[in-house]
């Protein structure tokens, strides 16, 4: 078998998997089961990690600002329930003045996860999901490497046969 077949046979598979990649990017099947929750018809639903929203109020407790520029709200609704993990805000989101402790804001809760508090999407909201740019880029990758395999064999055809003694630099090969 030839190298040039091999190289393009690898070529062919490294584009296909690259569109695959870019295709995949565009279905976030977190993101669609989240704008397709039904309502919850109470504050239990959503503790008990059933696949609904339900928007409440709540008292911040807590704001911790880590180095990272991440921002962790503790809060808690009236009554009993008080999520085990905070609402984390992506990088970049200040947290405005009008969030301090003691403060009532709304916050929604899609199965176990805090989506939105204050308005503000939080990292367990699916539109925050960072998988799809990465494999937008992946597949990116993907396909430009995939049309440069098959112009390897080609680039060492083009390589002169050296004996041990008189190396030549691929650079050299390359602008001849």
């Amino acid at each position: 078998m030839s190298l040039r077949i091999v190289g393009l046979a690898l070529g062919i598979l490294t584009v296909v998997a690259g569109c695959a990649a870019i295709y995949l990017s565009t279905r976030n099947d977190a993101l669609a089961a989240y704008n397709s929750a039904a309502a919850c018809a109470s504050l239990a639903d959503a503790e008990a990690g059933r696949e609904c929203r339900i928007t409440e109020p709540a008292t911040i407790t807590s704001l911790v600002t880590s180095d990272s520029n991440t921002t962790d709200i503790y809060f808690a609704f009236a009554g009993r329930y008080t999520p085990s993990s905070p609402a984390t805000l992506p990088d970049g989101i200040t947290v405005s003045q009008n969030l301090t402790v003691g403060t009532q804001v709304p916050v929604e809760v899609w199965g176990t996860r805090v989506t939105r508090i204050a308005g503000i999407a939080t990292m367990d909201n699916p539109v925050n999901d960072p998988a799809p740019g990465a494999l937008r880029i992946i597949g990116f990758l993907l396909v430009v490497t995939g049309f440069a395999v098959p112009l390897t064999p080609r680039l060492w055809d083009r390589l002169p046969k050296s004996s041990p003694g008189n190396a030549i630099a691929v650079a050299d090969a390359l602008w001849r």
